[in-house]
């Protein structure tokens, strides 16, 4: 009898032992994640105590419910500002599992306003276009690319303007470079920094982008009737957008893109996810391949100000 009693004394132990274990390591797992989330979300800390300091009510349920909104604005008024992520969670009590929702909601809709504000206007970006052209001029040439929404490079092309045309003689330029271009659903263009002591070359550039931007909603303007509300987009891209989104700065210069472009052109890439989705036809990378350098160069400008439009709005979507 007392052999069957220690027995069982002894199984319990073992079994309570193995009750106590699960429940220690995930009370350890629940603290590792507390301090993982935290330290993924002191990048945006700033923005967060921002957010949670100083919104009201109609503000915070776009990211938490009304209850847990009603918490964070009743704290804050009785308590005073809260001064860290850890401040937020001890004064609130807030569940981990919403706060962690509520910064993530947060944190998404933070970046993809980030990515809009890249693209002037309101325009937009809840689909991708089906094409884009995207259109680049340079000091010497004027240069567009067509790409689809799969990110296939379908035109690529340019054309001289520098000492080919009477000097000011804009509108038979443009007309004869409007001619030229593709069929496409959506435009894109990166406004130039404001420079006017570059000389004649850099203002009829202005010029020349002014005029093409004037008939592009020219056409925009007589196929209003298109059913499709994504058709004939022109997207503006600020000034920069293109050399930021592809490293291409260097403090406040723009480096060469003739080293990206020949990423690009290789096949074989796999390392950079901006390029393994770019498909180029062998007879285009022989005509870019044709040009001299100058030309290229500004060629390589219209093909990224184009991919980096798809990116911008294929992120915002994200």
């Amino acid at each position: 009898m007392l052999k069957t009693w220690c027995k069982l004394t002894n199984t319990f132990k073992i079994k309570k032992n193995l009750w106590v274990q699960p429940l220690t390591k995930c009370s350890t797992v629940t603290k590792r994640n507390i301090k993982n989330n935290l330290v993924q979300f002191s990048k945006y800390k700033a923005k967060i105590l921002q957010l949670v300091n100083t919104s009201k009510l109609d503000d915070l349920t776009q990211f938490i419910s009304a209850s847990h909104a009603e918490t964070l604005i009743s704290k804050r008024t009785s308590n005073g500002l809260y001064k860290s992520l850890n401040d937020v969670l001890l004064k609130t009590k807030i569940d981990v599992d919403s706060w962690n929702n509520f910064c993530t909601s947060f944190i998404n809709h933070y970046k993809k306003q980030q990515w809009k504000n890249l693209i002037k206007s309101d325009i937009n970006t809840t689909a991708m276009p089906a094409t884009l052209l995207g259109i680049y001029v340079g000091p010497t040439a004027i240069t567009w690319s067509l790409v689809d929404r799969n990110f296939n490079v379908l035109a690529w092309d340019s054309i001289i303007w520098w000492n080919k045309f009477p000097k000011y003689d804009v509108i038979k330029l443009v007309r004869l470079f409007v001619e030229q271009l593709p069929l496409c659903s959506s435009y894109v263009m990166e406004e130039l920094i404001i420079n006017r002591s570059r000389g004649t070359s850099y203002m009829m550039q202005h010029q020349i982008i002014s005029s093409i931007v004037s008939c592009i909603k020219l056409i925009q303007y007589r196929r209003t009737n298109n059913s499709d509300s994504l058709a004939n987009i022109l997207y503006i891209l600020k000034p920069l957008t293109t050399a930021r989104f592809f490293n291409l700065m260097v403090a406040s210069e723009v480096i060469a893109v003739d080293y990206f472009i020949k990423k690009i052109l290789d096949d074989t890439k796999t390392d950079n996810e901006l390029l393994r989705d770019i498909h180029i036809a062998y007879e285009l990378k022989e005509k870019y391949m044709g040009k001299v350098p100058g030309e290229r160069e500004q060629m390589g400008k219209s093909l990224l100000t184009t991919l980096a439009c798809l990116h911008i709005i294929r992120n915002c979507m994200s």
